[in-house]
């Protein structure tokens, strides 16, 4: 089973095999994903933070 992320990525490396997107484009896209997947990774972490700190 793949996740969300695992998704998009093979979504984006479909289009660039089929010649939907350039190069340039994948790069982007991909760092666009990445900075999306890491700020909602940040986010998550802090939640548990939080979480963990709230209860003392």
């Amino acid at each position: 089973m793949y996740s969300q992320i695992e998704k998009e990525e093979q979504y984006l490396e479909e289009q660039l095999a089929n010649g939907e997107i350039t190069n340039a484009e994948f790069n982007k896209e991909m760092r666009e994903l990445q900075r999306d997947h890491r700020a909602a990774a940040e986010e998550a972490a802090q939640e548990a933070y939080d979480n963990v700190m709230g209860c003392w």
